[in-house]
Formats: structure tokens, sequence, C-alpha cells
């Protein structure tokens, strides 16, 4: 039942293709382990793990569709984060 449970939240996030639950999930799954007992081997263990599934990903097809997605690198909704460039310089006038 948990591993259903967790398959269905991860879908939940896969499936919008939308990048603000991504950094949520990030940052939740950061804190996580920092906040946890042996939290800088934990953390250590949480970038290696990262690292390998990166490269792993970035070998495959997929990886371009993924980097596509990224604010400042990617070209998908570029446009996005364009204007939220233009109105952070306009309200810090």
């Amino acid at each position: 039942m948990r591993s259903a449970a967790f398959l269905a939240l991860l879908v939940g996030l896969i499936a919008p293709v939308s990048r603000g639950p991504w950094v949520g999930m990030a940052a939740i799954v950061l804190l996580y382990f920092a906040t946890g007992p042996r939290a800088m081997s934990n953390l250590a263990k949480l970038g290696v793990a990262g690292a390998i599934l990166t490269a792993g990903m970035l070998a495959t097809p997929a990886g371009e569709k993924i980097i596509d997605y990224l604010p400042f690198v990617g070209t998908v909704e570029s446009e996005n984060v364009e204007y939220r460039q233009r109105l952070l310089e306009i309200c810090t006038r």
C-alpha cells in the first residue's frame, strides 16, 4: 500500500509537466535528508545517487526533453522566463 501511494505521488508530480511541483519535491527531499539522523552521510548518498541518475538520464533521448524544460537552459516556454525577468526588473526600479 505504501509503494502504491508513493507511485501515485510520483505520477502526480510528473503528469502535469510543471516545474513548480518538481522544485517543491526536491526541496522536501533535501530537507528530509538534511534533518534526519546521519544527515551528512544521507546527503552525500543522495548527491551520488542524483549524479548517477542524471548522467544516466542524459544518456537517453529523454534527457534532451528534460533539459528543454529547465528554466534558463531549455527552450520550452522560454517566454515565461523572459516575462518573469522583465517583471522583476520593473518591480525593483
